[in-house]
């Protein structure tokens, strides 16, 4: 074990911990405010409490299979786990990036001023978020179906070629039907 090996471990361990815990720690505090005080909770602590929870479970799914490989762990993951690991994985990035997208868009119709023509908006702002997280979720989960089609685990570690290489994951560029679309798809989900 040489000591660059067990820094890189020391490091992805701790940004694990620290990315958990922290996460863990801001969600509780805003489960405790929205439930136990709730005349003190805002508009704004479910959309945060939802990026928060996000952002969390998209820290475990990226970490998880690189500090397994840091460790040495030849074949941590098979086909279905590797199918399973990188489809919540990319769902919840992209969660986290439309329930970033949300909160913007929550705190720029809050300071409208009152007599702006869209300020028929903030009264159905509650509302409106349940359904924002819900059409999210959906876009997100449909977007990334392909990962469960085309992602199989490496049998081969030293296979070179086109394509997305995770630490025990693959999806070559050849089993990805409708690049296009899908690239399409994307960039225009992380516009909006």
């Amino acid at each position: 074990m040489s000591p660059s090996n067990a820094i890189l471990r020391g490091f992805l361990v701790s940004q694990l911990c620290v990315g958990v815990i922290g996460n863990s720690l801001i969600f509780m505090l805003y489960v405790y405010s929205f439930l136990v005080r709730s005349r003190f909770s805002r508009p704004i602590d479910p959309i945060v409490m939802h990026l928060v929870l996000v952002n969390m479970l998209t820290v475990i799914f990226a970490m998880i299979s690189y500090i397994m490989s840091s460790f040495g762990v030849r074949h941590f993951l098979d086909d279905a786990s590797c199918k399973a690991v990188l489809y919540v994985f990319r769902v919840t990035r992209g969660l986290s990036i439309c329930n970033t997208s949300i909160l913007s868009t929550f705190q720029a119709i809050t300071i409208i001023p009152s007599n702006s023509k869209w300020a028929w908006i903030k009264p159905k702002l509650s509302t409106w978020t349940c359904c924002s997280f819900l059409f999210a979720w959906l876009i997100n989960l449909l977007i990334y179906v392909h990962v469960i089609e085309t992602v199989v685990a490496k049998i081969n570690y030293t296979d070179v070629g086109d394509g997305y290489y995770h630490v025990y994951c693959k999806i070559g560029l050849t089993d990805l039907r409708n690049k296009e679309l899908f690239l399409g798809v994307i960039i225009t989900r992380d516009q909006y």
